[in-house]
């Protein structure tokens, strides 16, 4: 199917988020023109400072509402969905974890194609942020996970325990149903676009969100501002768990290449750098030796070594680099630029 080309207008759910930023950033770079979704149009006029000119917004208040994108898809060539709670705050005493993040997911995926197909007669493609919890099952180091893999596991814990999963069980959950049924949608209800999945795991990189204070970041990268500002001892450090990571700009390059290349429709994208464990990132800013960095997190670890035997399973992004051409910028990299980010807005903004 022909796939979106310079030019076109594309609908971008979600846009005021940590990736969903970048990804707008990007399509405007490649030439395209962006309508975003947000929630208030503080939110919106922040994203379009940020971005440029060819960016413009439209206000979305829930995503799980029927009909909510109606509108926001008319005239459109193209959309990428990226708006999806990420959080581990549902299950238990938390709350029934179906109301609060299970269904919201599905039913914002659901309501966006089902607007494209229904009053968005120009979409081509639409491309939906998944998340490699979709793809990965409890299995041991050294398996390589690939796209043709479902986590399969995550739904039967679910199903075993309910609203006493843990909430990494739940929020795996969300994600595995939610990009289910989109491929369910264009299996049933056969759309005149098609689809493409973006799988990441941890996403680490600059953030140019709006975020006022910590509270404000994504659940991946507030996991190392813990570390950074010492609240971890050592010891938690190292025992904290091996996983996969991926830099935000890398991400966004993957959303924007899976609209623009005709060869990535009907397929899912892993995308994924390393696996790594916070003692890698640790020892890596550290040998970095910024002076801004620790200016900012006086408190910051050294010298944690960690157990490099606890290595994880692999995830297979081999696809992501023959298709959609992605270049993954190093771990050096992209941990330092992680933390740069957080120093900057800790000392400019945070502390003030």
């Amino acid at each position: 199917m022909p796939a979106v080309k310079k030019g076109d207008l594309v609908l971008l759910s979600g846009a005021s988020g940590f990736l969903a930023v970048h990804v707008a950033k990007e399509l405007v770079a490649q030439g395209l023109k962006v309508r975003g979704t947000v929630r208030s149009k503080a939110k919106g006029d922040y994203v379009k400072k940020v971005v440029g000119d060819n960016f413009d917004y439209v206000i979305v208040e829930d995503i799980g509402t029927d009909n909510a994108f109606d509108k926001a898809v008319e005239g459109v060539q193209g959309v990428a969905h990226t708006a999806s709670p990420f959080h581990f705050n549902a299950g238990g005493e938390k709350g029934d974890p179906d109301e609060i993040l299970i269904k919201p997911a599905v039913n914002g995926t659901t309501n966006i194609l089902k607007a494209a197909k229904s009053h968005g007669k120009d979409v081509k493609r639409v491309v939906i942020t998944s998340s490699f919890a979709a793809v990965v099952n409890n299995r041991q180091a050294g398996h390589k996970f690939t796209e043709d893999e479902w986590n399969q596991d995550s739904l039967d814990q679910y199903e075993k325990e309910g609203k006493d999963a843990p909430g990494n069980c739940t929020y795996r959950v969300s994600k595995t149903l939610a990009e289910k049924a989109a491929w369910q949608f264009e299996k049933d209800e056969k759309p005149s676009f098609d689809l493409a999945t973006i799988n990441p795991p941890l996403i680490w990189g600059p953030t140019i969100h709006q975020c006022p204070d910590p509270k404000g970041l994504n659940t991946s990268i507030a996991q190392l501002y813990s570390v950074l500002k010492g609240e971890k001892t050592e010891e938690e450090i190292s025992k904290m768990p091996p996983g996969f990571l991926v830099d935000v700009r890398n991400v966004a390059q993957a959303h924007v290449q899976a609209l623009l290349r005709e060869d990535a429709g009907d397929k899912r994208f892993n995308v994924s750098l390393v696996g790594f464990t916070f003692s890698d990132a640790v020892e890596a800013i550290n040998a970095r030796d910024d002076p801004a960095i620790k200016k900012a997190f006086p408190k910051m670890p050294t010298g944690i070594k960690g157990d490099k035997s606890r290595k994880g399973p692999e995830l297979d992004a081999t696809r992501s680099k023959q298709v959609l051409g992605l270049q993954y910028l190093d771990f050096e990299t992209v941990v330092h630029d992680t933390a740069a980010s957080l120093a900057k807005r800790e000392t400019e903004e945070w502390s003030k």
